[in-house]
C-alpha cells in the first residue's frame, strides 16, 4: 500500500469491541477490510466469520478473517468468495473448493503450501449463504498492491456466488 504511514493503520487495544484493525480513510481506500485477527489452535472458521462479519458491516467494510496459530510460519486470511473473486478478477488462481459442515481448517490450509501455478485459494461452502475464501495472507497483500480498490464503494451489497468460469476439484 503506497502514501500511508503507522498513524493510517492502528491496531485495537485487546478487549476492545469491534475490528482488529483501525483504518484512517486513505487506508480504508487501499485496504477496504475489517479485520478480525485470531491466533488459535482450534478455530471453528464459521463461528468466526460470522464475528467477522458483524464488526466488518458496523464500519462499513469488508469483512476479513485473518488467522494463524502458535508455531505456525504463516497467516492465512479468510473472506468471502464473492469478495475474493471482485478482488482479484484479473489474476490467476488455483483453487479447491470443499463443501462440509465440518472441517479441520489446518489440514486445508496446508494445501495452500504446496506449490501452485497461480495463487493458491481454498473454497469453502458450507450452504449456499456462507461460502469463504482461504488463502494466505500475503498473496492477499500483493493482490491489493496490484488491484487497489478505487473510490470508497465498500458498502455495496454483493451476491454470494462463485462465477461459472471457475474450475475446481473437490476434497
Amino acid at each position: 500500500m503506497t502514501g500511508l504511514d503507522d498513524a493510517d493503520i492502528k491496531p485495537t487495544p485487546m478487549g476492545v469491541n469491534g475490528i482488529d484493525l483501525q483504518l484512517s480513510s486513505a487506508a480504508r481506500a487501499q485496504f477496504p477490510f475489517g479485520v478480525e485477527c485470531k491466533n488459535r489452535e482450534d478455530l471453528s472458521i464459521w463461528s468466526e466469520f460470522k464475528q467477522c462479519r458483524g464488526n466488518a458491516k458496523r464500519e462499513h467494510l469488508i469483512p476479513l478473517l485473518v488467522f494463524t496459530r502458535n508455531y505456525e510460519h504463516c497467516s492465512y486470511a479468510a473472506m468471502a468468495t464473492d469478495h475474493f473473486v471482485e478482488l482479484q478478477s484479473d489474476q490467476r488462481w488455483s483453487e479447491t473448493t470443499v463443501t462440509a459442515k465440518r472441517i479441520n481448517l489446518w489440514d486445508l490450509v496446508a494445501t495452500l503450501k504446496k506449490p501452485h501455478d497461480g495463487i493458491p485459494v481454498v473454497h469453502l461452502a458450507r450452504s449456499e449463504e456462507e461460502r469463504y475464501t482461504l488463502l494466505r495472507f500475503a498473496d492477499l497483500l500483493n493482490i491489493c498492491k496490484k488491484c487497489p480498490p478505487v473510490g470508497d464503494d465498500t458498502s455495496k451489497e454483493v451476491t454470494e456466488e462463485i462465477p461459472s468460469h471457475s474450475t475446481s476439484s473437490y476434497i
